[in-house]
């Protein structure tokens, strides 16, 4: 009787498995076939811009960073990392400002140099009345264009800043000279400031860059110091490295007939480069391009901006890298990233479906194994090694691998790992492009606890699943609760996590305890099979 009621409790169970599966697959395709929904709500902005009532502020606004302008000076004031992602700050960049996250009302350092600034010996142009000369904005590229001209020491200047609403926190500066003063300019006569180190600690919500390092780029190879000159060929670039934030300026200037160099310098605090690299002579005009990458340390954003050089990672840095990549082909190809990662998950289930079929066919056999086990253990009870040989025998004459099933589990693991980190260091580009279903942001966690619940549930119903009938004991009681326990756990401690790594976890459970499903079907049909041959 009791028999009876376990192997119809189990059918219902598995019906039930079977009439969620199908639902769930069928929520998803109703809700991506219903229109826009994700994308009609997007995460991504497009660039924003707002003057000051007096005209000296220029306050720009992308879907990741807030940069604040001044006209007196030309120079850039701040660079506010508003978007921060799970485990992140939000975070000011240039090392002489100080924000507030919420009004961003910033107050600045006295005597510091921003950067942008200019100067020539003691003299500056901080306090020098720039004009605003251009403003565009291009929205199919999502860039926008502000030129600065002034005049100052007898020089005609500009200063052109690119500002993009892209994932890797980089923007332009080109700085132009025109020497007017009648007389030749020497090469190390006019210097760019980069900023003001300054060691700083969290604060709240906003991280500074606290205690950085100030590091340069000579013939493509990192320094910690400034070179002498002519001891390489060419300067890379310059800038403030910290732990998880960095502000640095490439250089973009090619070598010219003339092998015009650039060269940094570090004094009083202060980072910059000699911007002439060469004598000016009168009437002459000299452009400077760089770039200059203000954000988080990722490394494969840095790699995309060509800096690659200054952040060294490990071995397991060295393995997320080409699945950050991975993800992101699938992004190119699917338009969005929540198709990206449900193909990576089918990918991904396709691959290990052989290892998992032998792991849950070597779990059926050893809960089959359960009573003999348990025989031997009781009869040997006082000497361990006559019961773990005869044990391996029992393995051997049955052809069961005891660790058969650990296999694929040490196998997952770093997979679901590398993934849940490839998310993490991609949600710039998440947060960025469109939606998925109801969430506007996988970067961010489920605004609704959707993913969270059909999650708990589909592990419950895995615990259920692994229960195998005719197993000779089921697991017990203590096993049931802990199967019931700790998904519960789990959805209350991890709740915040982004929503993209809960559709990842969903999936993936939901496929395995799909191929669960079809494995314990197929056994119950191979064990009819052979009883009906016995008979």
């Amino acid at each position: 009787m009791t028999s009876d009621f376990n192997i119809g409790a189990s059918n219902k169970v598995k019906e039930f498995s079977m009439k969620l599966l199908v639902c769930s697959f069928l929520v998803i395709f109703l809700l991506s076939s219903t229109g826009n929904i994700g994308r009609a709500n997007s995460a991504r902005r497009e660039i924003t811009v707002e003057r000051g009532a007096e005209g000296e502020k220029i306050s720009v606004r992308t879907g990741l960073v807030d940069y604040l302008f001044y006209e007196k000076g030309g120079t850039l004031r701040s660079v506010f990392l508003h978007f921060a992602s799970y485990g992140s700050k939000q975070a000011e960049l240039v090392t002489g400002t100080t924000t507030d996250p919420k009004t961003l009302k910033r107050s600045f350092l006295k005597g510091a140099q921003f950067p942008g600034q200019l100067s020539m010996g003691e003299e500056s142009d901080g306090q020098v009345d720039y004009e605003l000369a251009e403003l565009t904005r291009e929205k199919g590229e999502e860039k926008l264009f502000l030129r600065f001209e002034g005049k100052w020491q007898g020089l005609e200047i500009s200063k052109e800043y690119t500002i993009y609403n892209r994932p890797n926190y980089t923007f332009d500066l080109v700085v132009g000279i025109k020497n007017e003063t009648g007389e030749p300019l020497a090469s190390e006569s006019l210097d760019l400031y980069l900023g003001t180190r300054r060691e700083r600690e969290d604060q709240g919500n906003i991280r500074y860059l606290s205690d950085p390092s100030v590091q340069y780029i000579f013939d493509g190879e990192v320094n910690n110091g400034v070179l002498a000159s002519g001891s390489y060929n060419r300067f890379g670039g310059a800038g403030f490295v910290g732990s998880d934030l960095v502000f640095f300026l490439k250089n973009d200037a090619r070598e010219d007939g003339d092998k015009a160099k650039i060269t940094p310098f570090y004094s009083d605090g202060s980072l910059g480069v000699h911007l002439l690299g060469k004598e000016v002579g009168a009437g002459d005009e000299v452009k400077r391009p760089f770039t200059l990458y203000a954000g988080r340390r990722r490394h494969v954003m840095m790699s995309e901006a060509g800096l690659a050089k200054i952040d060294e990672i490990g071995i397991f840095s060295q393995l997320l890298v080409p699945v950050i990549n991975f993800l992101n082909r699938l992004y190119k190809l699917t338009g969005n990233y929540g198709w990206a990662i449900i193909l990576f998950t089918i990918l991904i289930r396709v691959l290990l479906y052989p290892l998992m079929r032998n792991m849950y066919h070597s779990m059926a056999k050893m809960q089959e194994l359960q009573p003999k086990i348990k025989e031997i253990q009781e009869k040997y009870e006082d000497d361990k090694e006559q019961q773990q040989k005869e044990m391996m025998k029992i393995y051997k004459e049955e052809g069961v691998n005891p660790l058969g099933g650990c296999l694929p589990m040490f196998i997952q693991l770093p997979i679901l790992i590398l993934l849940w980190r490839a998310i993490l260091y991609s949600a710039e580009a998440i947060h960025l492009s469109p939606g998925f279903l109801w969430l506007n942001d996988l970067s961010v966690h489920d605004p609704y606890y959707i993913l969270v619940a059909l999650t708990v549930g589909i592990m419950i119903l895995q615990q259920q699943l692994m229960q195998t009938p005719g197993a000779g004991g089921g697991g017990g009681g203590q096993n049931k609760f802990i199967g019931l326990i700790f998904p519960l756990f789990m959805g209350v401690m991890l709740h915040n996590f982004p929503a993209g790594l809960w559709l990842y976890y969903f999936l993936t459970t939901l496929f395995q305890v799909g191929q669960q499903y079809f494995i314990n079907w197929e056994m119950k049909k191979s064990e009819a099979t052979e009883e009906g041959g016995d008979a």
